[in-house]
């Protein structure tokens, strides 16, 4: 939250019986309080957490990129670009995924955490989804914005059968570049086969919407 205990201004003496001036500085240290606290609470009702509600990171640190060579797109909201795909993540098992093994089929990404309730939630949703789409062509992404123990327990607990990526707090960055300006999770972009990305969400998936996304790939008639 911002400033919940703003610094006090000096005050100048006042005179005897007098009670101190309440100054703008104090002011405007609650209202920047009370706005944070109601972003938070329409955060969570919207169906998405805000990504500094994680404990302290402790995932490694995402593999260094080989990077684009000159003259090649670079990723951004509409597209994943030759530094996406350069990437390398650790996964829970403690192997590690290239991405560049994703290229050329439909790929959705998810952005997730354990300690994010929206995103526990849709899990067996996505996994349901990624079941029912793989033999069509269709790749999965988890991506965690996360530490190795924390995703290593959850997926002991609750497997699913799409890959699983280690970002830790780099992931917050990438999610940016990918449109996730507002900073939530769960956030999840669907990309086609050349890695444009054709549909982008901001906190709970529901079934229906993953529908209508598998029928913009072609997936589903």
């Amino acid at each position: 939250m911002n400033d919940p205990h703003p610094l006090s201004p000096h005050r100048s003496p006042t005179q005897a019986g007098q009670p101190p001036a309440r100054t703008e500085a104090s002011h405007s240290g609650r209202r920047r309080w009370l706005g944070a606290a109601a972003v938070g609470l329409t955060a969570a009702a919207a169906g998405f957490w805000w990504q500094g509600r994680g404990p302290g990171k402790e995932a490694p640190e995402l593999a260094q990129p080989r990077g684009p060579a000159s003259g090649q797109a670079t990723s951004s909201p509409a597209r994943l670009g030759e530094d996406f795909w350069a990437l390398s993540l650790p996964q829970p098992s403690g192997e590690s995924l290239a991405l560049n093994t994703l290229r050329g089929r439909p790929l959705l990404i998810n952005f997730w955490a354990t300690w994010c309730p929206p995103c526990v939630r849709e899990m067996p949703l996505l996994d349901q989804f990624y079941r029912q789409y793989e033999p069509k062509g269709l790749q999965m992404l988890g991506i965690a914005v996360d530490g190795l123990q924390p995703v290593k327990g959850f997926m002991e607990r609750s497997p699913v059968g799409f890959a699983i990526g280690l970002a830790g707090a780099d992931g917050s960055g990438l999610a940016r570049t990918l449109g996730n300006t507002g900073g939530g999770l769960p956030f999840t972009v669907l990309a086609d086969a050349n890695g444009a990305i054709v549909r982008q969400q901001m906190g709970e998936l529901q079934r229906s919407q993953l529908d209508e996304w598998a029928k913009a790939l072609g997936l589903a008639p």
